[in-house]
């Protein structure tokens, strides 16, 4: 690799959270559900919908367009296949993966000097107790969780039961299961089979 091409890719390294952060606050105030639900809207409509200031709005809306999850048409904005998946109703989604990893996980990643320093946990420096204690004395944020597991499960293990036979199985326990996306897949395809979910 030519030293121009390393230095540009460290370069868009250090810059990467720019590119997350606006998907992460997109995300947030809904702009990609609202557009999926109006199809087009103009920036004036949106700032109207979003009830957020124009120039920045425009910024960010420019930004989108550049990085192809948006189309921009004269007048209007709408959503590309990239941009849908950020949607709460897509059945691929990863908005709730998008909003988890822009809040506490990344603040504690800021914190990250701590860690090297003492080997403790740097969330837990902060905020005073686990990630799992945390989240489960906050509703939203236990929901947001363990959706956005959701929404890697439904990737990560989609192959599995097409690996492992578990037709020599009568019952299958999942320990930690979240939601359980990992046992409907199984008994998707071996619908004889019990499950039991525990988290």
């Amino acid at each position: 690799m030519e030293n121009n091409t390393i230095k540009q890719n460290l370069k868009a390294t250090f810059t990467a959270y720019w590119h997350f952060l606006a998907l992460q606050k997109a995300c947030q105030c809904k702009l990609f559900d609202i557009l999926q639900e109006e199809k087009e809207l103009s920036l004036i409509e949106l700032v109207k919908r979003l009830k957020l200031s124009f120039k920045p709005l425009y910024h960010l809306l420019s930004f989108l367009t550049e990085e192809n999850y948006l189309i921009k048409h004269k007048n209007t904005f709408s959503l590309t296949e990239k941009g849908a998946y950020l949607c709460e109703n897509h059945p691929d989604s990863l908005k709730n993966a998008c909003l988890l990893w822009g809040q506490e996980h990344l603040t504690a990643w800021q914190h990250l000097e701590y860690t090297l320093q003492t080997a403790q946990p740097s969330f837990e420096y902060i905020f005073k107790m686990s990630f799992f204690d945390y989240i489960k004395n906050n509703k939203a944020k236990l929901e947001n969780y363990h959706r956005a597991m959701q929404e890697y499960a439904m990737d990560d293990y989609k192959n599995l039961p097409l690996r492992i036979d578990f037709s020599t199985h009568k019952c299958i326990a999942d320990i930690g299961g979240g939601l359980g996306t990992l046992l409907h897949l199984v008994l998707h395809k071996y619908p004889q089979t019990q499950a039991i979910l525990f988290d």
